[in-house]
């Protein structure tokens, strides 16, 4: 298990890199995930945060990231920031009361 404020700290680790990303690839730097992937993925991190923030998260049955599906789809698994927003989903899903 793991707290309400461990899991929304890792959720804000997690969005600051996407937030990075997303500026390097705006910025035609190379790397995984297109601009629009990531703007999902930050939109999806930031409403995900603010749930968080205010307790109304949903009930486990009802908790997935299509951020965790982006990833798995599209980019090598092998790819840093790829792997923690599955492990994000994973905690999300299971292991947050």
């Amino acid at each position: 298990m793991i707290t309400q404020a461990r899991f929304l700290e890792e959720v804000r680790m997690v969005l600051t890199d996407v937030s990075r990303q997303l500026v390097d690839r705006r910025a035609g730097k190379d790397g995984f995930g297109t601009v629009e992937e990531l703007e999902a993925i930050e939109a999806e991190l930031s409403a995900l945060e603010a749930s968080a923030v205010s307790g109304s998260l949903p009930p486990k049955g009802q908790r997935y990231l299509t951020a965790a599906w982006i990833v798995i789809d599209s980019w090598p698994l092998d790819h840093g920031l790829g792997p923690r927003i599955c492990r994000l989903e994973d905690l999300y899903q299971r292991k947050l009361p």
